[in-house]
């Protein structure tokens, strides 16, 4: 599905994160991985170090109150330490690489003290598995009820592109649910900018690209067929979400 023109050449957020994010992969050359094994979190814990598996460790933390009790939630971002993930690269990019699986822990405050796990998504958050691309997770937050998390595409070679992916997620019956996304792409050579954002309550999409040269960039906007709701449950890897609503005037 591609956006109403001028921007005919340009996918929508999720199909152009699909093209342009790096693939998930269990091995690099002759080397082998096991399969990932992702343990149960607690359901419950005093602070955030509770949450954290036995040899795992915290890549980003958030806190910010996700159920409008006025108490603040945390939203934590999780990564395996094994060291048969880790190897070395003799190629172009980073000397080491570490493809440890990681998760996502939502896990809301209680009202006596304390936090119980709503979510454990082992999916959303990709594995950095391209030595000559930077960590695909690039950041989480929590702002005005909304869970933020961002991702970023940016080779040392191979590719001109560079790139971020926001998602956004609120809570909604009992899960974090998606509301919304926001794409930006650069073309480091030609200037060339993309941006996009989507909100999946209206079904609005706002589109602006330059191209690099002209003075003034070009701005669309266009109705989606919203045929379904997303949360964090049912999402796959971040970059590679490719359930992308159609436009309703295609």
């Amino acid at each position: 599905m591609t956006l109403s023109r001028p921007f005919s050449n340009v996918k929508t957020l999720l199909l152009i994160a699909a093209a342009i994010a790096p693939a998930v992969s269990f091995g690099c050359g002759e080397q082998e991985f096991p399969p990932y094994v992702y343990p149960s979190v607690v359901p419950g814990g005093k602070t955030a170090a509770d949450f954290v598996p036995n040899g795992w460790k915290v890549l980003g933390t958030a806190e910010g109150d996700l159920n409008h009790d006025g108490k603040p939630d945390l939203a934590i971002v999780l990564q395996g330490t094994d060291k048969a993930y880790q190897w070395k690269n003799e190629g172009l990019g980073e000397p080491e690489v570490d493809q440890n699986p990681r998760m996502l822990v939502i896990a809301l405050a209680n009202p006596a003290g304390g936090f119980r796990k709503l979510t454990q998504n082992n999916n959303f958050i990709p594995v950095h598995d391209n030595p000559m691309a930077d960590d695909p997770f690039d950041s989480i937050d929590i702002q005005r009820g909304l869970l933020n998390v961002q991702f970023r595409m940016w080779m040392s070679a191979g590719s001109w592109s560079m790139s971020t992916t926001q998602y956004k997620f609120r809570y909604e019956d009992a899960a974090m649910r998606l509301i919304g996304y926001e794409y930006y792409h650069r073309h480091r050579a030609s200037g060339a900018e993309d941006i996009v954002s989507t909100n999946l309550l209206t079904g609005m999409q706002r589109a602006i690209r330059s191209d690099g040269e002209s003075q003034k960039p070009k701005e669309t906007w266009q109705k989606l067929k919203i045929g379904k709701k997303w949360t964090l449950d049912t999402l796959r890897s971040g970059p590679t979400f490719d359930e992308t609503p159609v436009p309703s005037n295609p």
